[in-house]
């Protein structure tokens, strides 16, 4: 008898040591995902101002705070003047831009998805995208804001 019990109380000290060690792995993996949602939360609100809303710190020494529109050829933010089945116009601080809207542009509003038939004269944006030749965004995500 005395064997068996000893059995089970060897059992017992592996199980409790195995799920205390499947634990401590699991708390670390949730560290790691969110120190690398933290850092890249961090930097992003570093670089906010600067890549969406046009005055901030000057990414060169001597340039003046005030860039101009060329600077930020990825991405606007504004109020849309047209919208057609293909291009957006938002004026943004400076200056007018055009905005491709390809199929694979991803428009949101709010958390839901929506489509450029969605978009309205007058509406708030954010474009995010690449500048082409002719200097237009070839828009990547599309976030339209609530009215207000």
């Amino acid at each position: 008898m005395d064997h068996d019990k000893i059995k089970t109380a060897i059992m017992v000290v592996i199980v409790v040591a195995a799920t205390l060690a499947a634990l401590i792995v699991a708390f670390r993996v949730g560290e790691f995902v969110g120190y690398g949602k933290a850092q890249f939360s961090s930097r992003w609100g570093e670089h906010y101002e600067r890549n969406f809303t046009g005055p901030g710190r000057s990414p060169i020494p001597g340039l003046p705070l005030d860039m101009p529109s060329f600077l930020n050829a990825h991405g606007v933010v504004g109020r849309v003047v047209s919208v057609d089945e293909t291009t957006l116009v938002v004026q943004g601080q400076d200056a007018e831009k055009t905005v491709l809207v390809s199929p694979s542009t991803s428009i949101v509003k709010m958390r839901d998805a929506a489509r450029i038939t969605d978009i309205a004269i007058g509406d708030d944006v954010s474009v995010i995208g690449k500048p082409d030749d002719q200097g237009r965004i070839e828009a990547g995500i599309i976030r339209i804001f609530p009215k207000r």
